[in-house]
């Protein structure tokens, strides 16, 4: 994928069990921005708006294959890095039945 703001999926497989598509993503021991937000923890307005864009970056990538994000939450965020440079990453997604979906 395009975007240093997206986990690279590295395996996928069908959970016949439960009926389910599923993605492995690369690992990553970074926290989420729940945890973050959660902590007492302060940012900046210029860090938040900085993981805004890389939010937006995030699912304009994901639209460009046949992926989706079906629930977005903090939960789903990762920050890589230490204090004000952290990055952002979306993690949790899974496959789009409908072929080429946001292909033009």
């Amino acid at each position: 994928m395009s975007s240093a703001h997206v986990a690279r999926p590295v395996r996928a497989f069908h959970d016949s069990a439960r009926g389910l598509q599923c993605v492995v993503m690369e690992p990553r021991a970074q926290r989420t921005l729940a945890h973050r937000m959660d902590s007492a923890e302060e940012y900046t307005d210029a860090v938040a708006l900085r993981w805004v864009a890389e939010l937006l970056e995030a699912y304009m990538a994901v639209a460009e294959h046949p992926l989706m994000h079906c629930d977005l939450q903090c939960e789903s965020l990762l920050l890589a890095g230490e204090g004000e440079d952290q990055a952002l990453l979306l993690v949790d997604f899974g496959t789009n039945g409908t072929r080429g979906y946001g292909r033009s």
